[in-house]
């Protein structure tokens, strides 16, 4: 029927409709008129003077321009359908308004996960639409009229023009303060704004002069694109602007102002060419007339133009991956082999190798390279988009949502080459290719390289059969020689071994991610929660829908028979990469966040889905998918679109908080950046510690996880996994063991508020690691931090000492610390006092020796021989020194490495191993049976093999003493537990005795929650157990006696990990 509008037409009219109709609620809401009080009322809105007039009319207003827009476009659209000569124009307007209503749809999809309205794009999305509309209906009649695809044209021609205020804001910011002045580019927005109305109220005008657009629009598309490469001084950083008023700037290196003036000028090039090839045949399409280059300039200032002030991330365990690499690389360190980076050489050491060029190579400005290594790689996965699909329109989207991580940017152009027809015609070529891009690819980013390296050997496969049944002698000649240079650069330089390294690593980590990193889902599911519930699940959990996708196309083309498709083998390709990624996607699935399920989601529809639909979707079908792929990324809501974006990028200062200097502290590698005060005042002790222990340069065994600190105080690496916390894998504990062996640090940091995350410290997760540092290392405890002190260490220090801070205290009683009436001291709360005793010796700051008379342990308080003390000379901040008795040492020693690595709650740890056991078994051997003889009960009664509940300390102890064995050759108990008339959960003390104790004493326990079925308790994870050279006995006590009518414990036994036989 001549009035049917196809599917797609349908679809532009109802997004470009429901587009108008969002801008209209969004004005509605702001129609505030105040109310007409009828009499003296008081109500809610009475107390801040709000409005109710635009809660009735905006859904009033909403509905009017749904259903308006939805009967006058599609009523043009009807109109050029039925016209004799111009029927292709309905095709044009429809594709223009699903291009036009691509802002709109992403500012209202990222409502959906909380985004904030920018009414700017709004109203620029709705202008255009209105416009061509408009156009569309005063041309009706007309005989010669514009095309809709080049009002389209000349409405985006137009916004780039527009954007010229805001590009000279940007230039003139940039340059020195005497040369420009004082810049307000809010002006300057103001300035934009007013453009954009006037020049689209031109372009609607221009539908009357059809013949004075075709002659005006190619110099409109000049002079709007002239202007975009200068978005490319966006990636020079902007003047900071101090509190007090003060500007500084980044220290940057002339590479920086090269590259981006290069960039800049490059594209302003580009522009100039294009235009004077068009004018010397204007045959050619407008489309010639486009430079991506310039119009990358776009994506600068809408997502990647904000200069990111200089700071330190609080979280040193995650910032230190971005540091300690490169940093070792420039030492000589090989990668994969002397240091491993947990995400790659792509994500963690680009950046800091970028600072290295660009800016200083402190850690302060990390921050701000990685904004131009994501800038960078951004560039690249935009031509690569661009070349394998041919529109700038699917680059420019699906390259501003590509986000979350650098892999992603990373993996797209390889995606593309892979995939090309081109390429893919030519089998030698594509091998010789892949063999080299896919080592690239797993040496940039080993954990999910190595997936798409994998999952892409389909197409390897397919070529090499292609290959063989080709018979193509010089393909092969190609190849052979591609193999041998590969396998020559393997052996004479680092390249196998490194490679060697990043697989390893991956296969390491791969059997123990899930429960080593993971985190139910069960745990997002948080009602009342602002990010939880139905809807925002679904939208996170959308990376389901690449593999669905694909398995669709696949689907289809084996029905079809049609499995020789160019987008056959591909679509296999993304299916297998989407779901080796599930261990990712699904591991750990943090609640109230899109984490790493929604940036694989991302990454699903900004990329792999385009890139396996483009080519098998018809021409006019493609504007509508990627409308779909805009709606959809958007939803995520992790890159929004915002006029303001472009304007902060355009601003020639942006506000810091005061800064700290790290070289005035002894630590240039810090720079000069913004610093949280409690973080500065610990790196700042932390190195004057270290700085008094180690000569410059020399390296300590960090077991605190604080990566970053090696970096801060210039010391080298230790160990190829820096963060005790991310040597979970038991394989890369003995490659660490091995290699501390080989040159065991002096110095060991072993508590200093340590990050262990959900792996309970070393001892629990890093068994291994532990066991050596416990016999390497003996404990000191240095003002609130434990240092460890290798055998030499120890010799030079001659005896065992510590250092304890005088606590802050000042009251009717203290003055910082000192005792305002007696010779008393105030010491830190967490200073170990089981240090002193009567007759202590300490030293005081001012050199003074005393002996100590009396001690608190509950106050933390000393009191001292002599007279009173003086404030100004022993307070705070000041610290003593204190040589330990003999008789005092060894309890001394075990308090300290309690405080380091002992867990006193295990919860379900015992619970979780025991459910394992059938594999678990296999990693551990028998050493003793406690079974007989039969333990001591106390108020307990044993009956028909269970022991039954008589009172409330409810008891089994067991004689280990006719056993032999120690601490270190029996680390896990191992026995079955059955809760008989269970009333409350059960819960367990398992306390122990040795050597010169005759029982177990208040340090010496732990505790944990029971289940019915096997338990494996790590005893060897408590310092007191393990130091014990003969085990006299073992208790244990049911903490709720109500728990459990009776109980069964059966099967008692001590183990050992098969690793320490």
């Amino acid at each position: 029927m001549p009035n049917q509008l196809t599917n797609t037409e349908k679809t532009s009219v109802v997004v470009a409709s429901a587009s108008l109709a969002a801008t209209a609620l969004a004005l509605g809401l702001r129609l505030t008129l105040a109310p007409a009080y009828a009499d003296f009322i008081v109500g809610n809105i009475t107390w801040s003077a709000n409005t109710k007039f635009q809660d009735l009319f905006a859904p009033l207003f909403f509905m009017a321009v749904l259903l308006g827009g939805l009967a006058f476009l599609s009523a043009q659209i009807r109109t050029l359908t039925n016209h004799a000569t111009q029927g292709s124009y309905a095709r044009d307007l429809a594709e223009q308004l699903l291009w036009w209503s691509v802002p709109s749809v992403v500012v209202v999809a990222g409502l959906i996960t909380g985004a904030s309205i920018d009414r700017t794009i709004l109203l620029v999305s709705a202008a255009g639409l209105l416009v061509l509309g408009v156009s569309a209906w005063l041309q009706a009649e007309k005989p010669e009229r514009v095309s809709p695809w080049l009002t389209g044209l000349s409405l985006f021609s137009a916004f780039l023009i527009a954007l010229v205020p805001l590009e000279i804001a940007l230039v003139t910011g940039r340059l020195p303060v005497g040369m420009s002045g004082h810049v307000d580019v809010t002006r300057y927005a103001r300035v934009s704004h007013l453009l954009i109305g006037v020049l689209f109220v031109a372009v609607l005008a221009s539908a009357f002069t059809p013949r004075l657009t075709l002659r005006v629009l190619p110099k409109s598309i000049l002079i709007g694109q002239l202007g975009l490469p200068l978005f490319f001084l966006a990636l020079y950083p902007a003047r900071l602007a101090l509190p007090d008023g003060a500007l500084t700037k980044y220290p940057t290196t002339w590479a920086l102002k090269g590259l981006v003036i290069a960039l800049a000028v490059a594209g302003v090039i580009d522009v100039f060419r294009r235009y004077v090839g068009y004018c010397r045949d204007e045959r050619q399409s407008y489309k010639v007339l486009f430079s991506p280059l310039a119009l990358f300039g776009l994506l600068i200032a809408f997502k990647f133009g904000n200069t990111l002030g200089p700071s330190l991330a609080p979280n040193d365990y995650e910032f230190g991956q971005n540091l300690l690499g490169w940093w070792s690389y420039l030492k000589g360190v090989v990668p994969y082999v002397g240091y491993i980076s947990p995400h790659g050489f792509m994500e963690d050491d680009l950046p800091g190798l970028l600072s290295v060029v660009f800016y200083d190579g402190t850690a302060t400005s990390i921050f701000d390279a990685t904004r131009l290594s994501s800038t960078l790689l951004a560039l690249v996965a935009f031509f690569a988009l661009y070349r394998f699909s041919g529109s700038l329109g699917l680059a420019l989207v699906s390259t501003f949502f590509i986000g979350g991580r650098t892999a992603f940017l990373f993996f797209t152009p390889f995606m593309c080459l892979w995939f090309s027809s081109s390429l893919r015609a030519r089998p030698a070529r594509w091998l010789a290719v892949w063999l080299v891009s896919a080592t690239i690819v797993v040496l940039s980013v080993p954990p999910a390289g190595l997936l798409l390296a994998a999952a892409s050997g389909i197409l390897a496969l397919e070529a090499v059969w292609r290959m063989w049944r080709g018979d193509e002698r010089e393909g092969w000649k190609t190849l052979a020689t591609v193999c041998v240079v590969l396998l020559v650069l393997a052996v004479v330089t680092p390249l196998g071994a490194m490679l060697i390294g990043a697989i390893r690593y991956v296969l390491d980590n791969g059997p123990i991610n899930q429960v080593a990193y993971g985190i139910p889902w069960e745990i997002s599911w948080n009602p009342g929660s602002p990010k939880s519930g139905l809807v925002f699940e679904t939208i996170r959990m959308l990376w389901l829908g690449a593999p669905a996708f694909c398995l669709i196309m696949v689907y289809t083309g084996i029905r079809n028979r049609a499995t020789r498709s160019a987008a056959f083998l591909p679509a296999v390709v993304v299916m297998l990469f989407a779901l080796l990624l599930t261990p990712y996607s699904m591991g750990r699935i943090d609640a109230g966040d899109m984490s790493r399920a929604g940036l694989a989601a991302i990454f699903g529809w900004s990329v792999l889905i385009p890139v396996v639909a483009w080519h098998s979707t018809l021409r006019f079908n493609r504007t509508a998918l990627i409308v779909l792929v805009a709606g959809m990324s958007a939803t995520l809501n992790y890159t929004t679109l915002a006029f303001y974006t472009a304007v902060f990028s355009a601003a020639p200062s942006i506000p810091v908080l005061p800064m700290k200097n790290g070289v005035d502290w002894g630590m240039p590698n810090v720079g000069q950046g913004m610093v949280q005060d409690e973080q500065w005042a610990r790196l700042v002790k932390l190195n004057t510690l270290l700085n008094s222990k180690l000569a410059p340069g020399v390296g300590y065994l960090d077991l605190t996880s604080h990566n970053a600190q090696t970096f801060y105080f210039g010391r080298p690496v230790t160990m190829p996994v820096t963060a005790a916390y991310n040597m979970a894998p038991v394989r890369q504990q003995q490659q660490a063991v091995a290699r501390l062996e080989r040159a065991l640090p002096s110095i060991a940091l072993l508590s200093a508020d340590n990050i262990t995350y959900d792996g309970g410290g070393l001892a629990l997760r890093d068994p291994v690691l532990y066991r050596f540092v416990m016999d390497h290392y003996t404990p000191v405890w240095a003002d609130g931090v434990i240092l460890g002190l290798s055998a030499p260490a120890m010799i030079a220090q001659q005896g065992q000492r510590l250092t304890a801070g005088i606590r802050n205290l000042t009251d009717d009683k203290w003055d910082r610390g000192v005792s305002r009436s007696e010779a008393a001291l105030s010491l830190d709360s967490s200073t170990p006092m089981v240090a002193f005793a009567p007759g202590t010796p300490v030293r005081l700051r001012n050199g003074e020796t005393r002996s100590v008379t009396k001690i608190s342990a509950e106050q933390h308080a000393i009191w001292l021989d002599g007279g009173t003390l003086d404030p100004a000379q022993a307070g705070y901040p000041g610290v003593v020194d204190v040589t330990l008795e003999p008789a005092l040492q060894a309890e001394y020693r075990l308090t300290l490495q309690d405080a380091s690595f002992a867990t006193p709650e295990l919860g379900k740890i015992p619970v979780a191993w025991g459910r394992s056991d059938k594999s678990l078994s296999k990693k551990m051997t028998r050493v003793a049976s406690l079974d007989a003889p039969a333990p001591t009960l106390r108020d307990l009664a044993q009956e028909a093999g269970l022991y039954k509940v008589t009172g409330g300390n409810s008891q089994l102890s067991f004689d280990l003493s006719a056993l032999g064995v120690s601490g270190h050759s029996a680390g896990m108990l191992r026995f079955e537990f059955s809760c008989v008339d269970r009333r409350a959960t059960p819960r367990f003390k398992i306390a122990w005795w040795g050597d010169q104790q005759q029982g177990p004493a208040d340090a010496a326990h732990l505790t944990f929650t029971a289940d019915d079925g096997v338990l494996i308790v790590p005893l060897d994870a408590y310092p007191r157990w393990l130091t014990l050279e003969k085990v006299k006995g073992l208790q244990m006590t049911l903490a709720d006696p109500n728990a459990c009518g009776a109980f069964g414990i059966r099967n008692v036994a001590l183990y050992q990990r098969n690793i320490f036989r």
